[in-house]
C-alpha cells in the first residue's frame, strides 16, 4: 500500500493594504493567473486527494477555490486554523493522525513549513526535481510524495518518493 501527500502552497497573494491583518490577505492578478495554470497541470498528471486540509487564510482559500474548480469529484475539504504558517513538525504530526481510510491528502497552506516539510519527507525521486525543489518553494508550488507505508502513522522523514514537483515558472 501507499500513501499520497501533496503540498500545495498558495498563490501570489498581495501586500498592497497595509491595514488588513496578514491571515486576510487576498491573491493578486498573478496569482489568479497562477492557481488555474498549476490547476490544469494537476488534472492532466491526475493529482486528485481524497481529503483537502486548508489553512484558514484568505490566500488559500482563494488558491483552493481556483484549484478546486478543475477536479472530476467534489473533494471533502477542511479548513484548520493550526495549518496557517505551521511549522514542518505540525504538519507532520498532522499527517501521520490521518485516518485510514484517506489515501491521498492536499494540504494547501504557507512557507516556511511547506519547505522544511518537504525538505525533510523527500528521500528518493528525480535528482532535477529534488534540486529544483530544494531552491525555492514558490507561490503556488505543489510537490506531491508518496511514502510505502500501511497506514499515515508509518509516515517517516526521508522515507518518501517525489514523484511531482511544479511551479508557475516551470509551466511557462
Amino acid at each position: 500500500m501507499s500513501r499520497t501527500l501533496t503540498l500545495l502552497r498558495h498563490a501570489k497573494s498581495s501586500h498592497e493594504d497595509v491595514r488588513l491583518a496578514d491571515i486576510d490577505r487576498p491573491l493578486t492578478d498573478r496569482g489568479r493567473s497562477d492557481a488555474p495554470r498549476v490547476a490544469a497541470w494537476m488534472k492532466a498528471e491526475a493529482i486528485v486527494p481524497d481529503l483537502v486540509l486548508c489553512s484558514t487564510s484568505v490566500r488559500t482559500r482563494q488558491t483552493l477555490g481556483l484549484i478546486a474548480s478543475a477536479w472530476p469529484k467534489k473533494v471533502t475539504t477542511r479548513f484548520e486554523a493550526k495549518l496557517y504558517h505551521a511549522e514542518a513538525q505540525l504538519l507532520l504530526a498532522r499527517a501521520r493522525a490521518l485516518s485510514a481510510d484517506v489515501r491521498h491528502v492536499l494540504f494547501v497552506g504557507h512557507n516556511p513549513g511547506f519547505h522544511d516539510l518537504a525538505l525533510r519527507l523527500v528521500g528518493a525521486g528525480d535528482d532535477g526535481l529534488r534540486a529544483s525543489l530544494a531552491e525555492k518553494y514558490a507561490t503556488c508550488g505543489c510537490a506531491v510524495f508518496v511514502f510505502d507505508v500501511v497506514g499515515w502513522a508509518d509516515v517517516a522523514v526521508r522515507a518518501a518518493t517525489l514523484t511531482h514537483w511544479m511551479t508557475p515558472k516551470r509551466l511557462a
